[in-house]
């Protein structure tokens, strides 16, 4: 039987949010926030060493909103990037840039294996009737110069669904798989020439909202299933794939229902926020389901998951 046990809590400095934290190989935290466009580096007591980033700018140690953050532990380097500048940064641990290159359109999220580096994309190939198109999910370029590496990851879409259903939402990298959410409920297992392996998916699931791999092997997945925002979300993706309009007409529609729905919620959906599953990819089985507060799921290394709320860091450990 495995359980999620909370082994450590750390108060984090205040800040209006935090999207991502990962951890080097001696315990410091990088912890950022996306829409201030700020890196913080701490100690495992909570105490600020460096400011990576340091706020909105265009230049070394500035960003316009930060999209993602990760540690390449082998080559000890941070990346991090910038979907307003489309730019990927290094720093090595200190907080020191070593370099910057710009990838073309970014949609944040990115996924590093080796020496590669995947970015989301959604480029059209072909199309294949009025309604569907085939397209590639991902580019990738090389981590160190940004030189482009070719496109992978075939898909077909749907034009009238519309491409937020298809197109990836998180990247996660293995040493030989990438794990993928696509919205809103289903997680692809991929190689890295993009031929699927696996889909995951759980009859419960309303919204993924984030994926970590923990030991290459479990996937911790945090969803929307049983909260008052589960309920929200769930009404926005029925209201949108019933809708037969143009996406205007569909996005003004969303807009309205989705005030109704924020201010009439059901009381049913209150209590609960997340809903954590960790699926083993070796058995393909799921191993584990719990709840917990309110907060965000915002990390994970080795055999541990870091969880936010408010202002205090939530280190869980899989036992």
């Amino acid at each position: 039987m495995y359980t999620l046990k909370i082994i450590k809590k750390i108060n984090l400095p205040p800040l209006p949010e935090i999207n991502k934290i990962i951890c080097d190989r001696i315990g410091n935290f990088y912890i950022l926030s996306g829409k201030e466009s700020i890196v913080l580096k701490i100690d495992s007591s909570g105490k600020i060493l460096d400011s990576i980033i340091k706020g909105k700018g265009y230049g070394v140690g500035e960003g316009k909103f930060l999209g993602d953050i990760e540690y390449d532990e082998e080559n000890k380097i941070i990346f991090i990037s910038d979907f307003i500048l489309n730019r990927i940064s290094q720093f090595n641990e200190e907080g020191k840039f070593i370099n910057s290159f710009l990838v073309g359109e970014l949609f944040g999220n990115i996924g590093i294996c080796a020496d590669t580096i995947f970015l989301r994309i959604l480029e059209e190939v072909k199309e294949v009737d009025s309604l569907n198109y085939e397209a590639f999910l991902f580019h990738k370029v090389h981590k160190k110069t940004g030189n482009f590496l070719g496109n992978v990851a075939k898909s077909i879409i749907n034009r009238e669904i519309d491409e937020f259903f298809s197109m990836p939402f998180t990247i996660n990298c293995g040493k030989r798989l990438i794990y993928l959410i696509i919205p809103p409920d289903k997680i692809e297992i991929r190689k890295l020439n993009g031929e699927i392996v696996n889909v995951v998916r759980k009859s419960e699931w309303v919204f993924l909202s984030n994926l970590f791999l923990l030991n290459n092997r479990y996937l911790v997945i945090s969803s929307f299933s049983e909260s008052k925002e589960a309920y929200i979300i769930k009404e926005m993706i029925d209201s949108w794939k019933r809708i037969s309009l143009n996406k205007m007409i569909k996005e003004r529609i969303l807009r309205k229902n989705l005030f109704k729905i924020q201010k009439e919620p059901p009381k049913i959906y209150e209590e609960i926020s997340y809903v954590v599953d960790i699926f083993d990819t070796e058995s393909n089985k799921f191993i584990l389901k719990d709840y917990l507060p309110q907060g965000e799921l915002v990390g994970a290394k080795d055999n541990k998951v870091f969880f936010v709320k408010s202002d205090t860091l939530l280190i869980f450990k899989l036992e």
